[in-house]
């Protein structure tokens, strides 16, 4: 069988979820042209979804060896290792994958989830205030902003930027309810409350 027929087949077994058959003739296509990154993504999304992470990575790998400024290859990788909890791991492919595509803001504001997950406050306080928040003011980043000041212990600092974050949507919850706590925390009762009460009438 010729390259597009084995492909072929493959995505009927795909879309039918026999991921085993379709890892088959994705094989015998990639015998023609080893080096297709459709393919080799296909065959990878196969593992994954047959619960071999090992193997999905492996062929992420390949990909990104073969076209090293494939971005999807290295945030498929970080994901698992994120999945996985090797928190390190997956900060480490999105800076590889900064590295291809400096300027790119999912990235860039992927980067600063995993450094506040994996406790880097300082390292992402400078890549909000540096990057991000110059480029993006969104209410999520002006949220993440607050979020590391207060693991900081910069009460003041986290209360200014949870309320810009309400202040650039007023339907942020995450925010309210960040700015909410603290208040109370800080005894200012009445605002907390207040907040507390717009959340719960959503």
């Amino acid at each position: 069988m010729s390259f597009q027929q084995n492909l072929s087949l493959a995505e009927e077994f795909f879309i039918k979820k026999d991921f085993k058959s379709a890892i088959e003739n994705y094989y015998k296509a990639l015998s023609d042209d080893s080096e297709n990154t459709f393919v080799l993504n296909r065959v990878a999304s196969c593992y994954l979804l047959l619960n071999n992470l090992d193997k999905a990575m492996s062929y992420y790998e390949k990909i990104i060896e073969i076209n090293p400024t494939n971005i999807d290859g290295y945030i498929s990788i970080s994901k698992i290792y994120e999945f996985k909890i090797y928190i390190e791991r997956a900060i480490d492919y999105i800076k590889l994958a900064l590295s291809q595509e400096p300027e790119n803001i999912t990235l860039l504001e992927t980067l600063a989830v995993l450094l506040i997950d994996n406790k880097n406050f300082e390292e992402a306080l400078i890549l909000l205030n540096n990057r991000l928040i110059k480029v993006n003011p969104t209410s999520a980043n002006f949220f993440l902003l607050g979020k590391i000041y207060e693991n900081l212990e910069y009460e003041d600092m986290a209360l200014l930027n949870y309320t810009k974050s309400i202040q650039v949507s007023d339907g942020n919850i995450d925010s309210k309810f960040s700015l909410a706590r603290l208040l109370y925390k800080k005894n200012d009762h009445e605002n907390a409350l207040n907040y507390l009460n717009e959340i719960l009438e959503v």
